[in-house]
């Protein structure tokens, strides 16, 4: 999981004053300021809208090579 790319493309996150630094995918590194109105991701939820992110470009590249053969 890319941590910041999840944060990055997740519009439920618009908006919120975060920092990440050291490994991609390393959850304790990820500091979220108090101010949010969002509360701080689980690295669970975060692992969920991962998984997802990478089913859609999955199966949208299934479509185009498909369509593509077409």
């Amino acid at each position: 999981m890319i941590i910041p790319e999840v944060l990055w493309r997740d519009s439920s996150y618009t908006g919120c004053i975060w920092k990440h630094s050291g490994d991609a995918d390393d959850y304790s590194t990820l500091e979220w300021d108090a101010s949010n109105t969002v509360t701080k991701p689980t690295e669970a939820q975060l692992q969920t809208k991962w998984d997802n992110t990478i089913k859609v470009a999955y199966m949208k590249d299934v479509v185009r090579e498909k369509r593509d053969a077409l």
